[in-house]
């Protein structure tokens, strides 16, 4: 619909995804599966990051991102390759790590979540 990292933060497409990505999430949640309480995607660089960590609040925000270093393999089998090795830098900067520990954010995966809703 957009190209690769043009997708407009307000957009009627955008809200129309936040609100189903909501309603996907309630029903996840009433299933008995673990879910975040907050996503945070789309393009980032590290200012863009920096400025999403500042944003973190209490609870489980799961940040999208699709890091990796684009190849001959990666080209054949992905068309996701504009802002990877953008984001792979951001979220391998020294600045990064050191907002997250200022912050007190804990980094997990979805076994952690998972085990986090069983109690």
């Amino acid at each position: 619909m957009f190209p690769a990292g043009t997708f407009p933060r307000w957009s009627p497409a955008g809200l129309l995804l936040g609100a189903s990505l909501r309603r996907t999430t309630a029903m996840v949640r009433q299933s008995g599966l673990a879910a975040p309480d907050r996503t945070m995607a789309g393009d980032f660089d590290l200012p863009v990051l920096l400025a999403r960590l500042d944003r973190v609040g209490e609870g489980v925000t799961e940040l999208v991102a699709h890091p990796g270093e684009v190849d001959d393999v990666l080209r054949q089998l992905s068309s996701l390759l504009g802002r990877r090795e953008v984001e792979l830098a951001a979220l391998t900067a020294p600045a990064a790590r050191e907002r997250v520990e200022a912050r007190g954010i804990r980094l997990m995966h979805f076994g952690d979540l998972a085990r986090l809703s069983r109690g």
